[in-house]
């Protein structure tokens, strides 16, 4: 009876995890639904730029690499290894057929899946008699969102206060939830498979990992699990941050680091949303049972926030919203939980509470959903523009590019400023690009500049010229059908490619 009773609730925990992974990409499976017969559809999950800088590594691991060489950007910068998972990903997907947007969605979904599965393992650990109570924390780890009428620390895209960017859009973000959820769990324990987790998460996220390792110091006294966490975290942090030195990943964390996040206790509060009312109230009853797995899980979030609001990231140049994250995140659902079962003493009381935290939070959670599929209010999706509906002749003239062999010598691409597809080649090609993603571009303003003056005519015949020798440009795509210093070697209704005489 135990064993069926036990079946039936992890069938309606799969149930429930199946139906918010579905959720969480409803803007692109409504999308994949009204894609016309005449379009190929890519499948943006969240801002185009970097959903096809992603797919452009996908597409690389889907040739066999695990490094991931810049595509944006013309000049020559040396591979980096950070974007593992994304290569590892084409790579799996390639072996199943799927193209490199097909391996972003459905890696996206079974992620997901997995992670909220986990989620619920670890209310198991939490609470091995208290289906009633895990299942409900499981609810509220999913769908707690701010007040209606507030927003999220900052409004980036990274704030887990909101329900779907703490569910997730991006694989690899997912997977690193994922990593220190399985950490904390393998801490608690003691158990030796802190010795690869540390290792992807510090691969994966080294701000994470060193608020994860000030939080495993204070749940345990110095002892092996200790050391071997900090015998492997740190060198891969280490050697992880260096690869951030990279020129082109340079120029995306000045930017990220420049961004004003508001840090205001009035706002951040609000932010928590309902869940807040009842926080309080459950710190008491968290730590009645006093396990290494509740003191990690309040010391991670706890040290998250306290660093989120330090002066740490700015000595560390890095944007303070990166302090936050999903999986620390999760202990303010369990605490709200906890606060409604020790309010409510009894289940009329219990129900009245959570029947007001849903009051509260429905309204939020519907906005939240409408604006994922709303191109208007969500502009970064671009849900009704040719990136996510391309052209059948446009993919057909990518495709090709795409089986054609690269010279070492002029091995970029350069694309009609009129076309402005560019995003593109990379995902379908595998071939770099003249310029591209607005942040993994090196001086995107002069490329810009100067690729409208080559199409525009502002250059003269030996400008164009040495323009084109400068840059290494061997692949011209536009819809002229003639180019200077050009031969024409595929055509369509949509597009020309020229190589560079």
């Amino acid at each position: 009876m135990k064993k069926n009773s036990r079946r039936i609730e992890w069938l309606v925990v799969g149930g429930i995890a199946i139906l918010m992974s579905a959720l969480n990409q409803l803007h692109v499976i409504r999308e994949w639904l009204t894609n016309p017969p005449d379009r190929y559809f890519t499948g943006i999950a969240h801002y185009f730029a970097d959903f096809f800088l992603y797919a452009a590594q996908m597409k690389q691991g889907a040739g066999g690499s695990l490094l991931y060489s810049h595509r944006f950007t013309n000049e020559s910068v040396p591979p980096t290894w950070i974007y593992w998972f994304n290569n590892l990903l084409g790579y799996i997907g390639h072996i199943f057929g799927l193209s490199p947007f097909a391996t972003y969605d459905i890696s996206l979904f079974l992620l997901v899946t997995l992670s909220i599965l986990l989620f619920y393992y670890l209310l198991v650990m939490l609470y091995p008699t208290g289906k009633i109570k895990r299942i409900i924390a499981l609810v509220f780890i999913l769908t707690a969102s701010p007040l209606f009428l507030f927003g999220s620390p900052g409004g980036l895209w990274f704030s887990p206060s909101l329900a779907f960017n703490r569910i997730g859009g991006v694989p690899h973000q997912v997977f690193q939830t994922i990593l220190f959820i399985l950490l904390a769990m393998s801490f608690s324990r003691k158990s030796l498979y802190i010795i690869p987790l540390a290792i992807l998460a510090s691969s994966a996220n080294p701000i994470q990992m060193l608020i994860f390792v000030l939080a495993a110091s204070v749940t345990t006294r110095v002892g092996i699990p200790l050391l071997v966490l900090l015998a492997v975290s740190f060198p891969v942090a280490w050697l992880t941050n260096q690869q951030f030195n990279s020129p082109v990943i340079a120029v995306s964390k000045v930017w990220e680091t420049a961004q004003w996040v508001n840090r205001s206790l009035p706002f951040v509060l609000s932010s928590i949303g309902p869940i807040l009312l009842f926080i309080p109230f459950g710190i008491a009853p968290f730590f009645r049972k006093f396990r290494p797995l509740n003191i990690m899980i309040f010391s991670y979030a706890a040290i998250s926030f306290l660093l989120f609001f330090s002066p740490v990231p700015a000595i560390l140049s890095t944007t303070p919203i990166r302090y936050l994250h999903p999986a620390s995140y999760l202990l303010l659902p369990i605490l709200g939980v906890e606060g409604i079962f020790a309010l409510g003493k009894n289940r009329i009381g219990i129900s009245l509470f959570i029947l007001l935290y849903a009051l509260l939070t429905i309204p939020s959670f519907a906005g939240e959903l409408r604006g994922r599929l709303a191109p208007s209010t969500n502009p970064g999706v671009l849900m009704d523009t040719e990136f996510n509906h391309v052209p059948r002749p446009v993919a057909e003239a990518l495709t090709w590019l795409g089986r054609q062999p690269t010279d070492p010598s002029r091995p970029v691409v350069l694309v009609d400023s009129r076309k402005r597809i560019e995003l593109l080649v990379p995902a379908f090609a595998d071939k770099t690009v003249f310029s591209g993603h607005p942040l993994h571009t090196l001086y995107p303003e002069v490329k810009e500049k100067l690729r409208r003056d080559f199409f525009e005519g502002s250059m003269t015949e030996d400008q164009q010229k040495q323009f084109l020798t400068n840059h290494r440009i061997g692949w011209i795509i536009t819809p002229k059908k003639q180019i200077p210093f050009a031969s024409l070697v595929f055509t369509n209704d949509e597009l020309t490619i020229f190589t560079v005489k």
